[in-house]
């Protein structure tokens, strides 16, 4: 015979294989609760000013020339090493 507390964890467990086998699928909650709370709205518009902010939008253009300055270095190596080895098979 079962007790309640042997009901109550076996039914706690179930949920959570419900929700682990909801996550492989790649399967999204359908509900989420809105957080409204006036801390949480103002932390929000706050990122959103930061993210919007000049300092950011001249940070990610710094990244980009960065980026391509490492790719462009990067292929020009890789383009003299292939000379290196065209060289080389054909001096022998």
């Amino acid at each position: 015979m079962n007790t309640h507390a042997e009901n109550e964890q076996e039914h706690k467990n179930q949920s959570v294989v419900a929700k682990t086998s909801q996550v492989q699928r790649g399967e999204k909650c359908t509900f989420q609760l809105a957080d409204n709370r006036p801390r949480v709205v103002a932390q929000k518009k706050l990122q959103e000013m930061a993210h919007n902010s000049p300092q950011v939008a001249q940070l990610r253009a710094f990244q980009d020339i960065a980026l391509q300055q490492s790719q462009s270095r990067q292929t020009s190596q890789l383009k003299t090493k292939d000379e290196q080895y065209i060289e080389y098979k054909f001096s022998e």
